[in-house]
């Protein structure tokens, strides 16, 4: 029985070559999730300035994803989008009911002047990790002046990474 009988034999005895494709669904199932995951954390953050129209029944959000916290060219600390500088002992007050409301979830972006001392962002960043806020970032922008008269929005570059404990 010289190649009649199973197994993908040819009749001199050799096996057939066969490409084996499941291994390779496999493989690009394995790269598609893997890209998918890797795009979805490399979104970057980014807002135009418009002008909407206004409405009369419109409300505003009170639950926002942030809290902001700025530090001008004096090395004053202002608290979200209040227009009047606080002390920086003051922070931790100002963040409790936000870090009760959203716990490990809440975001504080810090807001700097570029010519702010190192020290000022430091002891800001020791008043926001005694509350045990883990998620700071610094956002960036290209002539990167903090002015608290503006109505500039903070928008991060990137998503906010945990501190170092």
């Amino acid at each position: 029985m010289a190649g009649g009988g199973g197994g993908g034999t040819t009749a001199g005895g050799h096996k057939k070559a066969r490409i084996e494709i499941i291994p390779l669904i496999d493989i690009m199932f394995f790269l598609l999730a893997s890209f998918m995951l890797v795009s979805l954390s490399m979104v970057k953050l980014q807002a135009i300035d418009t002008k909407l129209p206004n409405a009369s029944t419109a409300k505003g959000v009170d639950k926002p994803d942030f809290v902001a916290i700025g530090i001008d060219a004096k090395n004053q600390y202002y608290f979200d989008k209040d227009k009047n500088p606080i002390p920086v002992a003051d922070i931790p007050a100002r963040l409790a009911s936000y870090y009760k409301a959203k716990g490990d979830d809440l975001k504080v972006f810090i807001n700097a002047d570029e010519s702010v001392s190192y020290a000022s962002v430091v002891a800001l960043l020791d008043q926001i990790k005694t509350m045990g806020i883990k998620k700071v970032s610094f956002p960036v922008k290209k002539d990167n002046h903090y002015d608290p008269k503006s109505t500039q929005k903070v928008v991060p570059v990137a998503a906010p990474a945990p501190a170092a404990p």
